[in-house]
């Protein structure tokens, strides 16, 4: 019996070519359908590339589902503790505190919306390897690809498997007349580097606003949590609106959401 493949959409370049080559039958496979999970909190560009996709995808008869598990942004000022990997003081330099919200709004959405389609209820046992997953990882990202932490989930990268980079997907994308989206990432995502941060300054002035506001926020929630040490977006433990961006700035931490945002 052939087993139900579905695409975990990030709705960033590599994610966005792995589906459009889908629908094609390009190469590879069409897939049973694309899941993007929606954390509340993503740019507007990527709303609207979602949108224009969608609409390219339903014209061929290939369907895109959305999922949330909530606001991401909402849900860290509002509850006990954050889920974002947000940025503390420690002994001797910044730590980022624990990575929930992958899971939490991404990852977990997507399992729950494949369980729904494959006709399992919550908690009901699912054979081992009876779905597909594939996850838009090209060939020069090959230190993202992790297992699948669920049995009845195998994992696959078809990008991979066909020796495609980043690039490669933009040019097929271009070919196709779709348009490149931006990488795709929380607003007030802490793993953004400084020419991230200074690209939404820059070029989308709302959206650093917002950002800016919750780095304020986040700090005053979390001493009325009674929390010593303050929480920060930036690694360099300073309000986001006073880093000097031009600053070249090093990932101590190899941080990036793992298979599937950014993607």
């Amino acid at each position: 019996m052939k087993r139900p493949i579905f695409i975990s959409l990030g709705l960033g370049v590599q994610s966005t070519c792995l589906t459009a080559m889908s629908v094609l039958e390009d190469g590879i496979e069409r897939a049973e359908c694309a899941i993007f999970a929606d954390t509340g909190w993503e740019r507007k560009e990527t709303y609207n590339h979602l949108e224009r996709f969608k609409e390219w995808c339903s014209e061929r008869d290939f369907p895109i589902h959305v999922v949330s598990d909530g606001d991401l942004r909402q849900d860290n000022l509002e509850e006990k503790w954050p889920s974002m990997p947000l940025f503390m003081d420690g002994e001797e330099s910044s730590a980022p505190m624990r990575r929930q919200c992958t899971g939490r709004y991404k990852v977990d959405p997507i399992h729950r919306k494949m369980r729904e389609l494959l006709g399992y209820r919550k908690r009901q046992r699912i054979p081992i390897d009876l779905a597909r997953m594939w996850v838009g990882i090209s060939r020069d990202e090959t230190m993202r690809v992790k297992p699948s932490q669920e049995r009845w989930i195998e994992k696959e990268f078809p990008l991979i498997d066909l020796g495609m980079t980043r690039l490669d997907c933009a040019i097929k994308l271009k070919e196709l007349g779709i348009d490149i989206p931006v990488k795709s990432a929380c607003i007030g995502c802490p793993y953004r580097d400084n020419n991230s941060w200074s690209d939404m300054k820059k070029n989308s002035p709302e959206e650093w606003e917002d950002a800016v506001e919750f780095d304020k926020k986040i700090r005053g929630i979390m001493k009325g949590r009674n929390v010593a040490r303050p929480a920060f977006l930036h690694r360099e433990l300073i309000p986001l609106d006073e880093i000097d961006l031009m600053e070249d700035q090093i990932n101590l931490f190899n941080m990036e959401c793992e298979g599937v945002c950014g993607l």
